[in-house]
């Protein structure tokens, strides 16, 4: 089949979770299907999948000529662009839970009605998609319950997939050091804790601080390295906690000593310099609705590169990595935990090991050719299928009038508090 699929990014060399997943996902389907991708990235042809630019005019021309649309969020304009008797396929790749992650950010009439928009963009999947996916189980089960609360659509309800956060093949052996080339006071012998991926809101990095500013003083040659660069994407600045986090270190007195900033995103190419180098993974989350149907892409780089690794609790891939004996877990705001769960591994390169090679055997479970079957699967099941998108009329029509509506009352509203604010 021809398959088209959408990824929000550029594709460059330094990538975030959403380039990720879609080119993994895009690589998986090419060993069956015609696959084209969408990026905001010129054309080309990589390792024989065709990548055609993002504008309007291309994405629409491109998804008429396929028989699956594969996207997160599909643009509500798509569509209205594919509606009709030839429509494909789509699949609605909904691992993303927004309005989780932005739970807290609902102070200002602004977000509000941000927010409000996005509801309405993700009803839109909801009710044209075929296929709907989620990251984990929490994730299926919580659409599932959004599925229920809409009226039922007309002919046959969507099917609902967990296609996981996935790993490549192991990585190649390093002899870089790029931590302690960056940062001349690691030594060599030091203990390297790496918190890999930004800092969003919802994680909690003064946790982590905190923990290690307690560590250190006893164990000065623990170091810990936040990879603090901006996201290659260049979205939702706003999302981020990285100058609380710097201001913590500063006052407690381990900025640059204990603790420090890696302020450039790692080229995807070269991640496992880092993940080598480093003696332990930490990422810590604190209790917010994001955390129960978080599917956290960073997890998968330290289990790439079986880094031993500290994690919040609460969510299904620590569970998991728990359960494996490859992560400890650390409940929210909980630092005793924090400090005996590092220093656990901290003090015994012999947990290290054996942590290590639990997560060697776990990574089977989480191969991309694994993690995407569910979907290569489905789109089997489904071709010949009549698409939701082939009779969607008078349906369609009023859920994009609410959608473009709300959207303009946003546009216009942002723009009045601009002129307000300028006066």
């Amino acid at each position: 089949m021809r398959v088209l699929l959408l990824v929000n990014g550029a594709l460059g060399e330094q990538l975030a979770a959403p380039e990720i997943r879609g080119w993994e996902m895009a690589r998986v389907l090419a060993s069956r299907h015609h696959v084209t991708i969408s990026a905001s990235h010129p054309s080309e042809v990589r390792e024989g999948i065709r990548i055609v630019p993002s504008n309007r005019t291309t994405l629409v021309r491109e998804a008429r000529g396929c028989d699956v649309v594969v996207a997160p969020r599909m643009p509500a304009y798509l569509f209205g662009a594919l509606a009709g008797h030839d429509a494909p396929l789509v699949v609605a790749d909904l691992y993303n839970p927004f309005d989780a992650e932005r739970s807290e950010l609902l102070g200002s009439s602004t977000d509000r009605r941000d927010l409000a928009t996005a509801h309405v963009g993700h009803r839109l999947q909801l009710r044209f998609a075929d296929v709907i996916l989620s990251a984990v189980e929490a994730q299926r089960r919580r659409l599932i319950e959004q599925l229920r609360e809409l009226p039922p659509r007309p002919g046959r309800q969507p099917a609902l997939e967990v296609v996981r956060f996935g790993i490549s093949d192991d990585p190649p052996p390093s002899d870089r050091r790029p931590l302690r080339e960056q940062f001349p006071a690691i030594r060599p012998d030091d203990i390297v804790i790496l918190w890999w991926g930004n800092i969003w809101r919802w994680f909690d990095a003064d946790l982590a601080i905190r923990a290690v500013a307690h560590i250190a003083q006893s164990r000065p040659d623990v170091r810990l390295v936040v990879t603090a660069g901006r996201s290659p994407r260049g979205d939702s600045p706003h999302l981020t906690a990285t100058d609380a986090a710097r201001a913590l270190a500063v006052e407690l007195g381990v900025l640059d000593k204990n603790v420090f900033f890696l302020d450039e995103w790692v080229a995807q190419k070269d991640r496992h310099d880092y993940l080598e180098e480093a003696d332990i993974g930490l990422t810590l989350a604190r209790d917010t609705p994001e955390t129960t149907v978080a599917a956290r892409g960073r997890y998968m780089d330290y289990l790439w590169a079986a880094l031993p690794c500290v994690l919040g609790a609460g969510d299904e891939l620590s569970e998991r990595f728990s359960e494996a004996g490859f992560a400890l877990t650390v409940p929210p705001a909980d630092l005793n935990s924090a400090i005996a769960c590092l220093e656990a591994l901290i003090s015994d390169p012999d947990a290290r090991r054996r942590a290590s090679k639990a997560g060697r055997a776990l990574s089977a479970e989480f191969r991309w050719s694994v993690t995407v079957q569910p979907l290569l699967d489905r789109i089997d099941q489904l071709e010949g299928e009549e698409p939701a998108l082939a009779h969607p009329w008078p349906l369609l029509a009023g859920e994009l009038g609410e959608y473009y509506a709300r959207r303009a009352w946003h546009k216009a509203s942002l723009t009045v508090a601009q002129r307000a604010g300028g006066r």
